[in-house]
């Protein structure tokens, strides 16, 4: 059976989107050219194993691919085994092939490379602070560079949020992506020295400006880091998620795996409850994240 009649099948029996369109189109040319076959048949461990092969070192189209997207492509053609058997009930061997692994070394680099850069924040820092006649915007730049902080929580945070615990300062997150929304996001001490001087009521917004009071916060954030990019003419990114990127950067990968996802807040198991313990690590490991920043001016520039 053609693997073009079975994968056109999956898609509309399970009415997948258009870029799941694309993403099947994309892998079976990638396969037609680097297997030269066109059968269901065709889909062994030993075809699997030299198609990813191919796409690491060669690429399909001129490229080599990266680790992730040659193990996509690779599960995109053997998902087709699957639907098949499940539209005509016959039992097929599923293939054992070896999905390329990717290196910590080489995880970094490319985490390093979707990361905000040092030298960029500073840069975008000095123009807030000394140039934004809206304050919360130089505010929102510390907090999502000394955090691991999606935007969409960075924004809906007010002072309430704010809890002491054992001397430390921590936002509590009730309706977070973890498995029961519940996260401590720790404050570190640039941000003991620069934001809690900045509290205000209770009720209020951390970030409490403008952006708030539009129909979509995030999309404001994101937009003004746009123009920060464009206007100080910026190496590398400061949008959101190049502040998150930069923060699981900071943290390392010796940071044990189970601390850094609830320091992250990743949408698993591990960030379900917290005792006192990961509380005291969770604070400690924040001082790792975030970049050195000095005022550029005396602090009576902005009070004036």
């Amino acid at each position: 059976m053609a693997l073009w009649e079975v994968a056109e099948h999956k898609l509309k029996w399970n009415e997948l989107s258009t870029s799941a369109f694309e993403a099947h189109d994309y892998a079976l040319r990638a396969w037609a050219k680097i297997i030269k076959k066109n059968s269901l048949e065709d889909i062994t461990t030993q075809n699997l194993n030299s198609f990813l092969e191919h796409l690491v070192t060669q690429g399909w189209n001129g490229k080599p691919l990266s680790p992730e997207s040659a193990n996509g492509m690779a599960t995109t053609i053997a998902s087709l085994i699957k639907h098949q058997s499940l539209r005509d009930g016959l039992e097929r061997a599923k293939p054992v092939y070896r999905k390329i692994k990717t290196d910590k070394r080489t995880a970094k680099l490319r985490q390093r490379d979707k990361a905000t850069k040092k030298e960029d924040v500073r840069k975008a820092l000095d123009y807030a602070y000394l140039y934004e006649k809206d304050r919360f915007r130089w505010l929102w730049l510390l907090l999502m560079d000394n955090t691991t902080l999606r935007v969409s929580e960075s924004l809906s945070l007010r002072w309430k949020d704010l809890v002491q615990i054992d001397g430390a300062w921590f936002f509590d997150l009730q309706f977070s992506k973890t498995a029961e929304g519940i996260r401590y996001v720790p404050l570190n001490d640039r941000l003991d020295k620069w934001l809690l001087p900045e509290r205000g009521n209770g009720g209020d917004f951390v970030i409490n400006n403008s952006w708030n009071k539009t129909k979509s916060p995030k999309d404001a954030a994101w937009n003004w880091t746009r123009l920060i990019e464009k206007k100080l003419e910026l190496k590398g990114r400061i949008n959101p998620h190049a502040f998150r990127h930069g923060a699981g950067g900071d943290l390392g990968y010796e940071l044990p795996e189970g601390l850094k996802k609830k320091l992250m807040g990743h949408a698993g198991g591990l960030t379900d409850h917290y005792t006192r313990e990961d509380l005291r690590k969770l604070r400690a490991a924040a001082n790792v994240i975030g970049t050195d920043w000095d005022l550029p001016m005396p602090q009576s520039r902005r009070d004036g």
